[in-house]
C-alpha cells in the first residue's frame, strides 16, 4: 500500500451484510375519472326530466256536478289549460294576462346550469385535467343540484297547498265538488331533482384510479439478527463460497496405431530397482614417519646420494 492511501474498511461480519431494499415499481398511469363521467351522464337526465316535467301539469283542478266532471283546468310550470266539458257547468272566462306561477323560468334555468356542470364534470375526467378544474366542476355542479331541488320543493309545496282547498257542496238536488288531482308533471319534476341530486354524490367519490405511486429513492440498511435472551448473538459459521461445477468430461483419447512391421525394442521393466553399487574400502593415510623418510630419500637422490633403506 502506498503512503497515504485510505486504508479500506473493514469486512463487516456476514450477520451485518448490508441490504438494498428493490427498487418501487413504476408509477402507474392516471386513467379516466369513471365517477366524474357517471356524474355527468346523471346530471344530463336530470336536466332533461326538469325541462320536460316543466311542460307536464303537476296540478289538476276539477268542478263535478251531479257526479260529472264540468270543469277542469291544469296549471304547467307555463300555463293554465281550461276545459269545458259541459254546457249545463259553469262557464269561466280566462282574464286577459293571467297565468299560473311562471315555475318553469326556475327550472329552466336550473337545466341549464346543470347542462353545462355535466360538460365541465365530462371534461375534467380526462387524464390531463388538474385538481382545480374537477374542484370547479364540482362546485358548478352542486350549485346546479341545489338550484333543482329549491325548483322542485316550490312546485311541491304550491301542489300540495291547491290540493287542500277542494271543498265539498250539496244543496238541495245538486251536488257541487271541487276535486284537486297531482298531475304527471310533479312527479317527473321530483325524479329530476332525486337524479341530480346523485350526480352529486357520484362526483365527489373519490376515483382509486388517480391515485399515482411515487417513486422513492432505495434506501441500504443492515439488517441485524435477533438477539437470544442470552444477550448476544451466536456466531454464525462462514460458508465457503460454491465451488464452480467441473467440466464435462470429453471422448476418451484413441489408442496410438502401432504398425506390424515396426520393431519394438525391449525394454527394462520401470518397477525394476538399480543395483546397489559395491562399496569402496577405505584408504588408509601414510604415516607421517614415513612421509618424512621419503622426502629426505627424495633430497639426497636429487644430489647423488642413495637414499637409505
Amino acid at each position: 500500500m502506498t503512503a497515504g492511501a485510505t486504508p479500506p474498511p473493514p469486512a463487516m461480519p456476514p450477520q451485518f451484510q448490508p441490504y438494498h431494499q428493490p427498487p418501487p415499481p413504476p408509477p402507474r398511469r392516471p386513467g379516466v375519472h369513471g365517477f366524474s363521467v357517471a356524474a355527468g351522464v346523471l346530471a344530463l337526465v336530470a336536466a332533461g326530466l326538469l325541462i320536460f316535467g316543466s311542460f307536464l301539469p303537476y296540478t289538476e283542478y276539477q268542478i263535478v256536478t251531479d257526479g260529472e266532471a264540468s270543469f277542469s283546468q291544469q296549471t304547467t310550470g307555463w300555463e293554465w289549460i281550461i276545459q269545458e266539458l259541459s254546457d249545463d257547468g259553469p262557464s269561466f272566462d280566462e282574464t286577459e294576462g293571467a297565468h299560473p306561477p311562471r315555475f318553469g323560468i326556475v327550472l329552466t334555468v336550473a337545466a341549464a346550469v346543470l347542462l353545462i356542470g355535466a360538460f365541465v364534470t365530462v371534461a375534467s375526467a380526462g387524464r390531463r385535467a388538474s385538481a382545480g378544474v374537477r374542484a370547479g366542476s364540482r362546485l358548478l355542479l352542486s350549485t346546479a343540484t341545489a338550484a333543482s331541488a329549491i325548483a322542485v320543493w316550490m312546485v311541491a309545496l304550491t301542489a300540495s297547498s291547491l290540493q287542500s282547498m277542494a271543498t265539498v257542496d250539496e244543496g238541495g238536488r245538486t251536488s257541487f265538488r271541487t276535486v284537486y288531482t297531482l298531475g304527471t308533471g310533479l312527479w317527473v319534476l321530483v325524479c329530476g331533482g332525486g337524479v341530480a341530486l346523485l350526480a352529486l354524490l357520484v362526483a365527489w367519490l373519490p376515483n382509486p384510479d388517480r391515485r399515482v405511486a411515487v417513486a422513492a429513492p432505495g434506501v441500504q440498511m443492515y439488517l441485524e439478527p435477533k438477539t437470544p435472551p442470552h444477550g448476544f448473538a451466536p456466531p454464525m459459521a462462514h460458508q465457503p463460497p460454491h465451488a464452480p461445477p467441473p467440466a464435462p468430461a470429453g471422448p476418451p483419447a484413441p489408442e496410438p496405431y502401432i504398425s506390424p512391421f515396426t520393431q519394438v525394442a525391449t525394454t527394462e521393466s520401470l518397477a525394476a530397482t538399480p543395483e546397489a553399487e559395491p562399496a569402496k574400502e577405505p584408504v588408509e593415510a601414510p604415516a607421517e614417519d614415513e612421509t618424512e623418510a621419503e622426502a629426505e630419500g627424495a633430497e639426497k637422490k636429487g644430489q647423488g646420494e642413495e637414499p637409505p633403506k
